[in-house]
């Protein structure tokens, strides 16, 4: 039996991705962490099971006496913010780098050989973009890490944001019309629903050593992933 933690489901592509999961006729034994108790809806195979773990604060799950991981298990992270919601480049740095790196790396100390990181398409920690640069400060920290298996993914611009922007909406929109006409667009923008769905599959099937997943192979590993489930 596959077992799993997934951080951030409560987000765009954490919630996508943990219904993905939720979905699969594979018994799972899955955990998950947050900051509040989240409703989910209950698993298409009953014998699946759901740990939630609840920290008020995510950082005390990086010394808590219970296990965030299970030896040779999956860990899976799309923990992310926004700089307004963080209130600086700062805020969001210390939980997009520094708690997601702890947290990482608690996972690690607790046996996990798999880990899927959901980053940026253009994350680089030399950029002069913080919130590239912060995205490529994780990578590089994840890499170090020693993992068995590193799958990180690097998405364009996420759409089916509910509190998206009009800029947003109007990217969105170019991006599915150009895509509807056979246009090689999903580099720029990908569905997050497509994203979770691919994070879904690495989980079951991950690989070996290290890989970086860009918007093609997402589309067909979510293509893939619910063709298993019969959609």
């Amino acid at each position: 039996m596959a077992q799993i933690t997934l951080v951030g489901s409560t987000g765009l592509v954490g919630a996508a991705a943990l219904s993905a999961l939720l979905s699969s006729p594979t018994k799972l034994a899955l955990t998950t962490l947050t900051r509040r108790a989240v409703p989910t809806p209950a698993p298409a195979n009953t014998s699946t099971t759901l740990t939630a773990l609840v920290q008020p604060s995510l950082a005390d799950a990086v010394g808590a006496p219970e296990p965030l991981a299970h030896n040779g298990s999956v860990y899976i992270t799309a923990l992310g913010t926004t700089r307004a919601a963080a209130g600086s480049l700062e805020g969001q740095e210390k939980i997009d780098y520094v708690l997601n790196r702890d947290l990482a790396a608690r996972a690690h100390a607790d046996g996990a050989e798999t880990i899927i990181l959901v980053s940026s398409g253009r994350a680089d920690s030399a950029s002069y973009s913080g919130y590239l640069r912060i995205k490529g400060l994780l990578e590089d920290a994840v890499l170090e890490m020693g993992f068995k298996r590193t799958v990180i993914l690097r998405p364009g611009v996420l759409l089916g944001r509910p509190d998206a922007r009009f800029a947003e909406n109007a990217l969105g929109y170019a991006i599915r019309t150009l895509r509807w006409a056979g246009l090689p667009v999903v580099r720029y923008g990908i569905d997050a629903s497509d994203v979770g769905a691919a994070v879904a599959q690495l989980a079951l099937e991950p690989g070996e050593g290290v890989h970086y997943v860009y918007g093609e192979e997402m589309v067909a590993l979510a293509a893939k992933y619910r063709a298993g489930l019969g959609e």
